[in-house]
């Protein structure tokens, strides 16, 4: 009878380890991911996009306003936060990103770049990771997705 109820006990315990072991994000600047080997074209494969300028294509073809709007929502509180954390956008900086969601809209990956060599990345991946650990996109899908963009980041949004 012991050894039933250690044998219970310890598969107890796994189940509370496996349930605390969550996976994490991989957030990484474009050049990080492209010299860790990271197949961007891959992961396109497996993330379809979320839109697509054919009507009959993208994961949201049905309420692509609707994604748009909290993909928007999402780019601005982006760079809302990272103003706050001392990021100062350029005139004209762009913030290139290619995010990779699981269908119940948590983050899978995350890659960014910009267009200025000033930024630092460091405070742009810190704040990402923590993003995408919190974050989930408010519209679930049957299918991952993905959204990727070149999007311009103002001054003192």
């Amino acid at each position: 009878m012991p050894s039933i109820k250690f044998s219970t006990l310890l598969f107890c315990l796994f189940l509370l380890y496996f349930h605390s072991v969550q996976v994490q994000p991989t957030v990484l600047s474009l050049d990080e991911a492209k010299s860790s080997g990271i197949d961007i074209s891959q992961l396109d494969e497996q993330y379809p996009a979320a839109t697509s300028f054919n009507p009959k294509e993208g994961v949201f073809r049905d309420d692509q306003s609707e994604f748009l709007i909290e993909y928007q929502k999402l780019l601005r509180k982006i760079g809302i936060d990272l103003y706050r954390a001392g990021i100062e956008w350029g005139e004209n900086t762009m913030f290139v990103h290619r995010i990779y969601f699981s269908e119940d809209g948590s983050v899978g990956y995350f890659l960014f770049g910009t267009s200025s060599e000033e930024i630092d990345n460091d405070i742009i991946r810190d704040y990402l990771i923590e993003l995408s650990r919190e974050y989930s996109f408010p519209i679930e899908s049957e299918t991952k997705f993905r959204q990727c963009a070149t999007a311009p980041m103002r001054v003192g949004i």
